[in-house]
């Protein structure tokens, strides 16, 4: 970002990530991070329209905004593939892996998580 910032580069937008995943991959590496069990089940569709359906019910219920709806769930079971070719080729840079990010990042939020609790 740094090297972006002080480039003479306006008005472009750039796709910034290391690698294409899947969730179960990225939940795995924050369950290994955090040496905890890997997620064992699947969310099936009919576990989806259930949570919908309490959702739409808690939120009547309470006066509130739902926190889940059908769309958000949707778009969260696509697979969805970006490319980081263009700010690699602009700015001839590397990413660390997802799975090095994880790793990297996951001992400050266990550390800022003992702190609060």
């Amino acid at each position: 970002m740094i090297k972006l910032t002080d480039s003479n580069i306006q008005g472009e937008r750039f796709i910034l990530n290391s690698e294409n995943i899947t969730h179960k991959q990225y939940l795995d590496f924050l369950a290994d991070s955090m040496n905890r069990p890997k997620p064992e089940s699947q969310i099936t569709p009919l576990l989806i329209n259930a949570a919908v359906v309490f959702e739409q019910f808690r939120s009547a219920f309470t006066a509130s905004i739902p926190r889940i709806n059908r769309k958000m769930l949707d778009i969260a079971s696509e697979a969805l593939y970006y490319s980081n070719k263009k700010i690699i080729q602009t700015l001839d840079i590397e990413f660390l892996s997802v799975k090095q990010s994880v790793d990297f990042s996951i001992p400050f939020f266990l550390n800022e998580l003992k702190l609060t609790h």
